[in-house]
């Protein structure tokens, strides 16, 4: 109960951050930070590239512009779905049932896994340094929240072996290291159990045009 309760108020698990949004300076967590960080660089590589070899011709440009229109089209409706319903999260059942969002819900999931892209490292990734931003702004979940209740169960459970090997007491240095861990949740790693769940598509290079659509 008291978990729900720091969730619903927006409280930050993981380790803590700053970064620029649209209403001055945001605490985040590091991972998202380091993801922010992690496609600045890739950006700025990729200009570099891409001013060595003359720019982009005006096809690529105007690709690249049709594949931005879809993104922001996509936020627009994401934006649209949490003002009329309290809420921009949806579970995995939305994404197959026939309803009028379906096509939103797999978008909101395929943001995860492009995030998870992100934060493992990979090169390729529709997501960038202004999009994350942007969701993170608008208060994007980057995890599920089943996610974060497995990892705290987890260290529970190892919570109370400790307490049992201590003879029940809870007195021992360990156990009370344990307990205070129980209740952080680390946002580091990644979700893949939920990124391999989505069909990804193809997805565009940070400053590349090649892509999926609807990323």
């Amino acid at each position: 109960e008291r978990m729900k309760r720091l969730d619903e108020i927006g409280f930050l698990w993981g380790k803590r951050s700053w970064v620029e949004s649209s209403e001055g300076k945001t605490e985040i967590s590091s991972e998202v930070a380091k993801a922010i960080e992690r496609c600045e660089r890739e950006e700025e590589k990729e200009r570099t590239e891409k001013k060595s070899k003359g720019g982009l011709s005006s096809a690529e440009e105007k690709l690249r512009a049709k594949y931005d229109e879809t993104w922001w089209s996509r936020f627009r409706e994401l934006q649209a779905y949490k003002a009329e319903h309290g809420t921009a999260s949806f579970v995995k059942a939305d994404m197959v049932r026939e309803w009028p969002h379906k096509a939103l819900a797999i978008w909101t999931f395929r943001m995860r896994a492009e995030f998870n892209k992100v934060a493992r490292g990979d090169k390729y990734s529709s997501l960038n340094a202004e999009r994350i931003r942007v969701l993170q702004d608008f208060g994007f979940e980057w995890r599920k929240r089943s996610h974060w209740k497995k990892k705290r169960e987890a260290r529970q459970n190892t919570v109370i072996r400790e307490k049992k090997e201590d003879g029940g007491n809870g007195t021992g240095s360990r156990v009370k290291k344990m307990a205070a861990a129980a209740v952080e949740v680390d946002m580091e790693g990644t979700d893949d159990e939920e990124a391999e769940d989505v069909d990804d598509g193809d997805v565009v290079v940070f400053f590349g045009i090649n892509g999926d659509e609807d990323t």
